[in-house]
C-alpha cells in the first residue's frame, strides 16, 4: 500500500494521467445544460452515485462471503486459493477455478458453492443491475425539462461566484426591458412545433397547480368567497329566552 502512494506522489507521469481523467469528468459536468447530451450526462451521474452504489454493497457482500469459503476448501490443495479469484469468476472466467475443486478434500462442497455463486452473483446481481440502470434511464428520459433544470443550476453556480456589482453589469449587458421596467433575458424568439407543444404542457401544468392550491385555500374557509356568515358569527337557530 505505501508502495502505490509512493509510486502515485513520486511520479509526475502518474499524476498528470489521474488529472487527465479527473478534467474529463469536470468536463462531462459542463455539459449538463445541453439539450442533445445533458440527460445522458445526469443518466450517468445517477447510476454511478445510486444504482452502482447499492450495487457494489451487495456485491461486496457476497464476494467477501464465498472467498472465504473458497478459502477453508482450498486448503487441502497445494495451490491455495487467491482471495481476488471470487472477483475473476464473477467476471465469467470459471475454468481454471472449477477444473482444480477434483483436487480438494471437498469437490462436492466445492461444486455446489460453485452453482450457488454462480446462479446469485454472476446471473441474479448482474441483471438486477441491468434493470435498475433501465429504469433509471427510463426516469430521466421521461424528464423533458431535465436538462434545462441542469442548465439553470450551472448559471447559479457561476453567478455565485461573482460579486452583485458585477453580476448587475453583466444583467445590464444582456437583457432586454420590458414595459413595467424590468429586464428579461430572450432565450428564443421562434420555437417549432415540439418546443410549442412543450411549452403548452407546461403552462396547463401550471395552470392545474394554481387550480389546485385556490380549491385548497378555499377548503380550509369555505365562507370566505360565498359571502356566507361563519359558524361563530351566525344566530343560534334557537336562542334561549330569558326567564
Amino acid at each position: 500500500m505505501m508502495d502505490a502512494y509512493s509510486e502515485f506522489f513520486d511520479d509526475s507521469e502518474v499524476q498528470e494521467g489521474v488529472v487527465v481523467v479527473v478534467v474529463a469528468v469536470v468536463v462531462t459536468y459542463e455539459l449538463l445544460g445541453f439539450k442533445t447530451v445533458g440527460p445522458f450526462v445526469t443518466m450517468i451521474y445517477t447510476m454511478l452515485v445510486g444504482d452502482l452504489l447499492r450495487f457494489v454493497t451487495i456485491y461486496f457482500v457476497f464476494i467477501m462471503g464465498f472467498s472465504q469459503a473458497y478459502f477453508i476448501i482450498f486448503n487441502s490443495f497445494h495451490d491455495t486459493f487467491d482471495r481476488n479469484q471470487c472477483f475473476i469468476m464473477s467476471l465469467g472466467n470459471f475454468g481454471d477455478t472449477y477444473g482444480t475443486l477434483d483436487c480438494t478434500d471437498h469437490p462436492t462442497t466445492g461444486k455446489t458453492l460453485f452453482m450457488v455463486f454462480t446462479a446469485i452473483v454472476s446471473i441474479l446481481l448482474i441483471n438486477l443491475l441491468i434493470a435498475m440502470m433501465g429504469n433509471t434511464y427510463e426516469r430521466i428520459a421521461e424528464m423533458k425539462n431535465e436538462w434545462m433544470r441542469q442548465w439553470a443550476r450551472i448559471v447559479l453556480v457561476v453567478e455565485r461566484g461573482i460579486s452583485p456589482e458585477e453580476r448587475l453589469k453583466h444583467l445590464m449587458a444582456y437583457s432586454q426591458p420590458m414595459s413595467d421596467g424590468r429586464r428579461a433575458l430572450v432565450l428564443r424568439l421562434h420555437q417549432n412545433d415540439e418546443e410549442r407543444e412543450e411549452m403548452k404542457d407546461i403552462l396547463d401544468m401550471k395552470r392545474v397547480h394554481n387550480k389546485y392550491v385556490q380549491r385548497r385555500k378555499n377548503r380550509k374557509n369555505p365562507y370566505e368567497d360565498s359571502g356566507d356568515p361563519t359558524p361563530r358569527d351566525a344566530a343560534p337557530a334557537n336562542p334561549a329566552k330569558k326567564a
